[in-house]
C-alpha cells in the first residue's frame, strides 16, 4: 500500500484550489449556454427544437488552450525544474535530451499549440456528447409537462423557466468540472512528456466522503510508469483503464465531476541521471496523440 504522503496531499489541495477558479468560470459560461438553447427551444415549441453542439465549441476551446498550457507550466515548474539543482547548464542539457530547440519560457508557446492540435481531433466528440445530453434534458421537461395536461404555451413557459432553474446549474457546473479536470490532467501529462524523461506516475484522490471508493483504491497503489494504465472498479464488477485521472475512455461512473489528479518522479539510471525517454525530437502532433 502507498498511501498519498502529506506532501501530496498539500500539492493535490492547491491543484483542487486552481481547479475551483477554472470551474467557477467556465461554469458561468456552459450556463449561458444553455439557458440560450432552452430559450430557443421554448420558442419553437411545438414545433421541434435541435440543440447545435457548435454552441459549446467556443468555451471549451476556451477552457483547453487556457487550462491545459498552464497547468503544464505548473508542473513543469514542480516536477522538472527541480531536476536542476545546482547546475546552471541543466537546462542547455535538458534541451538536448528534449529535442526541442527553444528557451524555457517559450515552453507555453508549445503547450498552446498541442492544446489547439488536440482539440482539433476531439472537440467534435466532445461537443456533440454534451449537445446530445442537452437534447435529452430538454425532451424530458417538455414529456415532463405534457403528462401533466400542460397546454403548448405552458409547457414554452416551462422550458423557458428551466433555462437558468437547478438542473442547468447544476450541469454547468458537471461540465466545468470534469473537463477542468480533464485539461489540468492532460496538462501535467503534457509537461512530463515535453521534457522527454521518464517519469513513473501516482494517482492522488481527494480524502473525503464524496470521494469514489475506486478512487480511493488506486490511490492507494504505488508509483507506476507513465505510460502504463490504471485500472479502476467500474461498480459492476468489472475493470477499466485509464490514463490518467478524467480520462475520458472512463465511464461516467469514474470520470464525472471527477478531482483526482496525478504525482510523478523521475526515473534515473544507475549513475543517478534522469533517463531520457527517445532520441527523436518531438512536435506539437505527437504530443498531442500522446496525451
Amino acid at each position: 500500500m502507498a498511501t498519498p504522503t502529506r506532501q501530496q496531499r498539500i500539492i493535490h489541495r492547491q491543484f483542487l484550489h486552481r481547479a475551483d477558479q477554472h470551474e467557477r468560470r467556465y461554469a458561468r459560461r456552459f450556463l449561458s449556454v444553455l439557458a440560450k438553447q432552452y430559450r430557443e427551444a421554448a420558442e419553437a415549441y411545438p414545433s421541434p427544437y435541435t440543440v447545435n453542439p457548435d454552441d459549446y465549441r467556443a468555451p471549451l476551446i476556451a477552457l483547453y488552450t487556457t487550462v491545459l498550457p498552464q497547468e503544464a507550466k505548473v508542473a513543469w515548474d514542480m516536477f522538472v525544474k527541480p531536476l536542476a539543482g545546482d547546475r546552471k547548464d541543466f537546462f542547455d542539457d535538458l534541451m538536448s535530451i528534449i529535442g526541442v530547440n527553444v528557451p524555457e519560457g517559450e515552453f507555453i508557446r508549445l503547450w498552446r499549440d498541442v492544446s489547439r492540435e488536440w482539440l482539433s481531433i476531439n472537440i467534435l466528440t466532445k461537443i456533440n456528447n454534451i449537445a446530445a445530453t442537452t437534447q435529452r434534458a430538454i425532451a424530458k421537461v417538455v414529456e415532463s409537462a405534457i403528462n401533466e395536461g400542460s397546454t403548448i404555451e405552458q409547457i414554452s413557459r416551462e422550458i423557458r423557466q428551466q433555462s437558468q432553474g437547478e438542473v442547468n446549474r447544476h450541469r454547468s457546473v458537471v461540465i466545468a468540472r470534469t473537463e477542468t479536470i480533464s485539461a489540468m490532467n492532460r496538462g501535467r501529462r503534457l509537461s512530463m512528456y515535453t521534457s522527454n524523461l521518464e517519469w513513473d506516475k501516482k494517482w492522488i484522490d481527494t480524502p473525503d466522503e464524496r470521494t469514489r471508493l475506486s478512487h480511493k483504491l488506486i490511490a492507494q497503489e504505488d508509483y507506476r510508469p507513465l505510460d502504463n494504465e490504471y485500472w479502476l472498479a467500474d461498480g459492476k464488477g468489472s475493470l477499466e483503464a485509464a490514463d490518467f485521472p478524467g480520462d475520458p475512455r472512463l465511464s461516467a461512473a469514474n470520470c464525472v465531476m471527477c478531482r483526482c489528479s496525478e504525482s510523478y518522479i523521475v526515473q534515473r539510471d544507475l549513475n543517478g541521471r534522469p533517463i531520457r525517454r527517445t532520441e527523436n525530437p518531438i512536435d506539437a502532433t505527437e504530443l498531442a496523440n500522446i496525451i
